[in-house]
């Protein structure tokens, strides 16, 4: 890190998270804590529950993402964490859950009989279609408020996101 503060830059490492439980299939390779130590920022991806191949539900659900800030959290300073958050959501369909936009979410909505629904536990928005072909999951800017009330709460440096262009375009009004 000192070569990069050198010339004015930072060091910001992703992980994938740890669940409560400690390490996982998918987090064994992070040394959360040895990284932590060594870079200006720890990115905790806490995203992608629910990927494109398994089965439907949230990218992030809430209370999915508490979890793993509590199984990821120990060791970290908080102020030099950062909670990585979806600004995508993904439509199953034949099995397969294809990432969209908030605006291709809400274009879900054009099919006859379609509806948006809401899963509590996840504190997502979903989207059923009439004949049960597609499910979509996805976040608006009130899911995402709540988000980054998780990173007010835990005293998180604040967020990343990944693949800005995606998301609800009221989320930046919750920036002031």
């Amino acid at each position: 890190g000192l070569e990069l503060h050198a010339h004015g830059a930072q060091l910001t490492v992703d992980v994938v998270p740890h669940t409560p439980a400690g390490v996982n299939q998918y987090s064994a390779a992070y040394d959360v804590a040895a990284l932590g130590a060594a870079a200006d920022y720890i990115d905790v991806m806490a995203y992608d529950e629910h990927g494109e191949g398994g089965n439907p539900g949230p990218v992030a659900g809430l209370d999915w993402v508490k979890a793993e800030l509590a199984g990821t959290l120990p060791g970290l300073a908080p102020s030099h964490t950062l909670l990585g958050i979806p600004l995508y959501g993904r439509t199953w369909t034949n099995g397969s859950g294809a990432s969209a936009s908030y605006a291709e979410a809400l274009n879900e909505l054009s099919s006859p009989g379609a509806r948006v629904d809401y899963d509590f536990s996840a504190q997502t928005p979903v989207i059923d279609s009439a004949d049960g072909s597609s499910i979509t999951y996805f976040d608006d800017a009130a899911s995402l408020s709540l988000k980054l009330g998780l990173a007010h709460q835990d005293g998180l440096a604040g967020v990343a996101a990944w693949r800005l262009g995606f998301e609800d375009p009221n989320f930046w009004s919750l920036f002031g």
